[in-house]
């Protein structure tokens, strides 16, 4: 049970989470597994019937049918269950696996096989949104910032394990019974969502918030934002890019293993090698990047790398270069695109977190919903004029690739100078969302580092929220300064942040800056945090402000000296805490109420008990208020009685 429990915690799975996760997962692996294969059979027998000058034609039929196909669903999604809309797709998924292994059994190859990559290509599309659908209603923010990384490399165990796999299952049964294998992973998954459909219910119905009608109401002006402009230029690019990788990358399979089963082999072989550096990259790589080099670096990954491959295969294929020599440049650079599919995703989340939330959410709907399926039939056009209208060879495409690489890699350049200025007029409206959301790298903490020399309080504190959200390892190289901050609200927000996250390495800095504090209400945290965090030296410095005439400075004295830990000065500091609870001053009465409630100790209940009868109402009133935070049971009916009394509720 112990090592369970140490599993689950090492996954980041909670108590109670475990079975949700189990199925989610199960169905994650069995849901790619199908597309995976689908896909393998999908290019094996096309390419095995039609050579790779005819894939553009299938690109503009995918940009056509994919958009179609996700519209239809949205649309469909307004009338019926989400849990309704997957298993119906899924249901008729297996009818079209079982029409196809059919119909290409008794048909010629002909316009069938024709339709396969197109097919695939609407059959991926909804296979992500289903996945990501269901993700989204079943974790909550929190959940889905500890968990999707696990669930996501669902599709990188899948991947692994049909890309090796499949070499086997085609020399036993031939590419065409794929079909077969995927309706039965297929059936499984259906199987996993009807269960998990069963069971949770009730977070499947929870209705989603409909942000789209408030986006387009209130943020007009996307197509007059420079920033937003550079986003879907460079998106496009990017686009076109791939596929003009993919394209070459087909060719050179196809001239390679005529035969579909060879073909098949192959392809399936190649994505499982991709799988496994993919889960690799996800896992230990892409976050180390964006940490340690920055957004503008890791823009310029994928197009720098392919560059260089394409000028290579654009060099030797000029200069006749070794066929084998130019297939396994073709091959690296369609490795090279899918690998760092992981780094550039992550990139791009980042160039959205800027973006007011609206904004933000128009943006990448329009990203995902409409370019992307556009830019596929971009590519397919392009693709088809160089190659049909103009009889470019794939030697010839190659040069075409490379200045589409120059424009990517020049509007990485210009995204990546650009982020960080945006990211600074975020933080200035403070508008970045929830912090649960946000991945750091080096340039974002730049800029937040920067923000903390604002003599804006605003903009400072919220540069520690963000801070102590993606990298509280900056918080104790950050706050020494802070203490002096000219707005006193700065300097009171870094000593509760060092009390809360017990940051005892600022209590030298604390003790320095005590006697100097102007504010009594800093003054008095000062004493708090220096007290909590600092050593038997420190706490020296502290007891002579119980003697203070600033009730503020005594208060947070008594505090800091009872939440000490050291049985001296908790003492002491209880002696003049029982001499302030029996005070014949109202306010003594309310500063020891006050110190009890804040000190967070329940074995304090007794004179609290006694205040809470105290024939003073504004000491009954700080009594009850304290009593919140210091809540045994037998406090209830004197609290209750308290209650009883409107003017105290």
């Amino acid at each position: 049970m112990a090592r369970q429990h140490r599993l689950l915690s090492l996954l980041g799975i909670e108590r109670g989470e475990g079975q949700l996760v189990l199925l989610v997962f199960g169905f994650a692996v069995l849901h790619f597994i199908t597309n995976t294969l689908i896909r393998t059979a999908s290019y094996a027998l096309f390419l095995a019937t039609f050579d790779a000058q005819t894939l553009p034609y299938a690109y503009i039929g995918v940009s056509v049918f994919a958009t179609l196909a996700s519209s239809v669903y949205l649309k469909l999604s307004s009338r019926f269950s989400l849990t309704g809309m997957p298993i119906g797709v899924l249901c008729l998924k297996l009818l079209t696996f079982a029409g196809y292994r059919i119909g290409l059994d008794f048909a010629e190859p002909g316009w069938l096989t024709f339709t396969l990559p197109i097919y695939f290509g609407v059959v991926n599309t909804l296979d992500i949104i289903i996945f990501w659908n269901l993700l989204g209603r079943l974790f909550n923010l929190q959940q889905g910032k500890r968990l999707f990384g696990l669930l996501t490399s669902a599709e990188h165990i899948a991947t692994i394990a049909v890309g090796f796999l499949t070499p086997l299952l085609v020399g036993l049964a031939g590419t065409l019974n794929l079909f077969l294998v995927a309706a039965a992973a297929l059936g499984g998954s259906l199987s996993l969502l009807i269960v998990i459909a069963r069971r949770y219910r009730q977070l499947l119905s929870v209705p989603a918030e409909d942000s789209a009608g408030e986006a387009q109401a209130r943020e007009g002006g996307l197509l007059r934002n420079r920033y937003i402009l550079l986003i879907f230029a460079m998106f496009t690019v990017f686009i076109l890019g791939i596929y003009f990788v993919d394209n070459i990358f087909y060719a050179q399979v196809e001239a390679r293993y005529p035969d579909e089963n060879q073909l098949a082999s192959f392809i399936s072989v190649f994505f499982g090698v991709v799988g496994v550096v993919s889960l690799v990259m996800q896992l230990f790589v892409s976050g180390r990047l964006l940490s340690r080099f920055g957004l503008r670096a890791v823009l310029l990954i994928t197009p720098v790398a392919l560059s260089a491959c394409a000028v290579l295969f654009a060099l030797l294929g000029t200069f006749s270069g070794p066929a084998a020599a130019l297939f396994w440049i073709a091959v690296t650079a369609s490795l090279l695109r899918l690998v760092l599919d992981a780094t550039d995703s992550a990139a791009v989340n980042l160039l959205y977190q800027p973006l007011p939330p609206l904004q933000r959410t128009r943006a990448q709907t329009i990203v995902d919903g409409i370019l992307y399926p556009v830019g596929i039939g971009l590519a397919g056009g392009t693709l088809l004029l160089l190659t049909n209208g103009l009889g470019l060879d794939v030697v010839q495409l190659a040069y075409v690739q490379i200045f589409i690489l120059a424009a990517w890699t020049a509007l990485a350049v210009l995204l990546g100078r650009e982020y960080p200025r945006r990211l600074r007029e975020a933080l200035s409206r403070r508008s970045l969302g929830s912090v649960a959301e946000l991945r750091p790298d080096r340039s974002s903490i730049a800029v937040l580092r920067q923000s903390l020399d604002s003599p804006q309080p605003g903009a400072v504190i919220y540069a520690l929220d963000v801070l102590e959200a993606v990298a509280p390892e900056e918080l104790p190289g950050s706050l020494p300064a802070l203490l002096e901050h000219r707005a006193p609200e700065v300097r009171l927000d870094v000593l509760r942040r060092a009390e809360r996250l017990g940051l005892a390495s600022l209590a030298p800095a604390i003790g320095r800056r005590v006697h100097l504090e102007g504010s009594g209400e800093v003054r008095g945290e000062s004493l708090r945090a220096l007290a909590t965090l600092g050593d038997a030296a420190a706490l020296e410095a502290v007891y002579p402000a119980l003697e203070a005439t600033d009730r503020q400075v005594q208060l947070g004295a008594m505090v800091g000296l009872l939440r000490s830990g050291e049985i001296e000065a908790m003492l002491a500091a209880g002696e003049r805490l029982l001499g302030w609870a029996s005070s014949p001053d109202p306010q003594a009465r309310v500063l020891a109420a006050r110190a009890l409630g804040e000190s967070h100790i329940r074995t304090l209940h007794r004179p609290l008990a006694r205040l809470l009868r105290d024939e003073h109402p504004a000491v009954r009133r700080a009594a009850l208020d304290a009593a919140a935070n210091v809540p045994p049971p037998h406090l209830w009916p004197l609290g209750i009685a308290c209650l009883a009394v409107p003017a105290r509720r």
